[in-house]
């Protein structure tokens, strides 16, 4: 499966996570992560959003690419 393929296949995925809880691990650095709660918001062509709630209870949206996924800078999880 060559990496075009592999980015339409996550894309579908997600697709079919639209409004489904996640816990999103974010890679910084060599050996920092983060982990954040999170609702897959929307897809679009060339990357997907997540609503996070905030610790002020407010709802903010980060956008992520289907190559940060692809190349495990972002990687997702069902809560």
């Amino acid at each position: 499966m060559n990496t075009k393929e592999k980015l339409v296949m996550i894309k579908r995925v997600l697709e079919n996570n639209i409004g489904r809880k996640v816990l999103i691990t974010i890679r910084r650095s060599k050996e920092e992560y983060v982990e954040i709660k999170g609702v897959i918001g929307d897809v679009f062509t060339s990357f997907f959003t997540v609503e996070i709630e905030t610790e002020e209870h407010k709802i903010r949206t980060c956008s992520y690419s289907y190559f940060d996924v692809l190349t495990s800078q972002v990687s997702l999880k069902a809560s």
